[in-house]
């Protein structure tokens, strides 16, 4: 039998690369601890490619800062300090004492460095804390990412010495548009760069920034705070996000986006005009996402290269918003109708053989009015014909409980959902006595329309997440399915978690 020397000997032979690998799934203190194994341990704490405090504990950054400034030991890859947030003055940590552990980080060649002073990104406030001007006059510094903090007022382009900047994150940081604009100017190498809720900011100037690759640009304006317009000049753009309140302006038309093949709009206002003179002239658009967004009575999607769209119309927009959808390239269309209750009307001019449509959608019965089945039918029907699964989330607990409503309700809720002829149907709900009448339903019009031939190669999946009294009953309704209809499979588990949709047809129901 090994020694208590030799396992320790055995532990500390470990390649670098396989000490790091363990490393990272100990907390800081645990880290220090492994230093009592060997030499090597302790040598592989020393070159940890990450210190984390999160959040803050004085001791541990001042103890192990110190260690490395005077033991001469390389600061890691990457440092992040972040602190607890106090609402009363913002911060916790002394400003002069953390000064001195970015001073320190700063000298010892940090390259990574993540400092987040509160545990909330979006507070309408950032705190008080001004980061020294030590930060941007490192040179070592790859990534840089601040949340919560204050650039100083006056600030020369001079003092901007971070020149090999390739990510910069800034998130509820509270900077003027001169800095920002000497801060990009002064790092051409950037290619990430991600602006979130910066307050004091108006106009965001991104030209001449040749290597920006992503950007994420957010703006969720607080009461009384203007919308932020942002010139762009990035002809190697690759993927953008945009939210809120943002005005985009491309300084040289096309040409500032030309490259672009990623795009997402979050709850922001886009025109008709926005779609047709930007969205419909992005050549080498594969990916695009519209969530949550107004200003636009009807969208003319045409594209040659889209693969990929994304849609969840405005919860409030009124009257309903109008896609048109022309690519003969798109192969996965998304729709999300999850808490809508004015639904967009969609039409398919070209798409490609290959289409899947994944539609999800939120079904309260308390809140259905008559008319609300056949705006939500008129919805599906105008789908393309294609490989369509509808993602349905039934809520549980409802008060409609009266049999002959129930019934004129479970019986438009099956209409409507099979006006598309689904392939796949996914339903999450709690298995009780009402939710059973909506299932049965279902299950009753489903097997009408397979006996008319309308429904061919079907699977139904339910995701049951109720008590163990219902189990009998859900089993009882496989049992009955199985027998009706061998070309229908129901799946049933425990918990929230969908099913894959590429389970074998022949797969027989578990109750596992």
């Amino acid at each position: 039998m090994a020694t208590e020397e030799e396992n320790r000997a055995g532990f500390g032979s470990l390649q670098e690369g396989i000490t790091h690998r363990i490393l990272s799934f100990l907390s800081e203190d645990d880290k220090q601890t492994t230093r009592d194994l060997s030499e090597e341990w302790s040598d592989a704490v020393d070159t940890y490619p990450t210190l984390s405090f999160d959040p803050v504990e004085v001791k541990d950054v001042e103890n192990t800062l110190l260690r490395h400034t005077f033991g001469g030991i390389p600061l890691p890859y990457q440092l992040k300090i972040v602190t607890d947030f106090i609402p009363d003055d913002h911060a916790d940590v002394d400003p002069a004492r953390l000064d001195k552990w970015l001073t320190t980080a700063v000298g010892n060649g940090v390259r990574e460095l993540i400092l987040s002073i509160g545990c909330c990104p979006y507070y309408c406030c950032p705190s008080n804390y001004i980061i020294p001007d030590c930060i941007l006059g490192a040179k070592s510094l790859t990534m840089l990412s601040l949340t919560n903090c204050k650039f100083p007022d006056k600030l020369k382009a001079q003092q901007i010495l971070c020149k090999n900047l390739h990510t910069l994150m800034l998130r509820n940081v509270s900077i003027s548009n001169d800095i920002l604009s000497s801060l990009i100017m002064s790092c051409p190498l950037i290619e990430h760069l991600g602006i979130e809720n910066c307050k004091d900011l108006d106009k965001a100037k991104l030209i001449n920034i040749p290597c920006l690759k992503e950007l994420h640009i957010g703006h969720f304006q607080c009461d009384g705070e203007d919308s932020l317009r942002v010139e762009i000049d990035a002809p190697n753009l690759k993927a953008a996000k945009f939210g809120g309140s943002c005005g985009l302006h491309f300084v040289e038309g096309v040409e500032s986006y030309r490259n672009l093949q990623k795009l997402m709009f979050m709850r922001t206002t886009l025109s008709n005009l926005f779609f047709d003179n930007v969205v419909n002239k992005l050549s080498h658009l594969r990916s695009l996402a519209v969530i949550s967004c107004n200003g636009f009575a009807e969208f003319n999607l045409t594209s040659n290269s889209l693969e990929k769209f994304e849609f969840k119309p405005d919860v409030h927009d009124l009257p309903a918003q109008q896609l048109k959808v022309n690519s003969r390239s798109l192969i996965d269309f998304h729709l999300c109708l999850l808490y809508v209750n004015v639904f967009p009307r969609v039409s398919f001019i070209s798409f490609s053989p290959q289409l899947k449509t994944e539609v999800s959608i939120f079904y309260d019965p308390d809140r259905r009015d008559k008319s609300w089945f056949p705006r939500m039918e008129d919805t599906l029907s105008g789908l393309a014909p294609s490989k369509i699964s509808l993602h349905i989330e039934v809520k549980s607990e409802f008060q409609l409980d009266e049999n002959v409503l129930l019934e004129e309700s479970s019986t438009g809720f099956a209409d409507s959902f099979l006006a598309c002829c689904p392939e796949t149907i996914i339903l999450s709900l709690s298995i009780n006595e009402r939710t059973l009448c909506i299932v049965n339903c279902l299950q009753r019009k489903l097997e009408e329309k397979q006996d008319q031939d309308l429904i061919r190669g079907f699977k139904w999946f339910v995701v049951h997440c109720g008590s163990e009294k219902c189990q009998q009953q859900t089993l009882d309704l496989m049992s009955l399915s199985a027998e009706c209809c061998t070309r229908k499979m129901i799946w049933f588990a425990l918990g929230w978690n969908s099913p894959s949709c590429s389970s074998n047809n022949d797969e027989e129901p578990t109750d596992d």
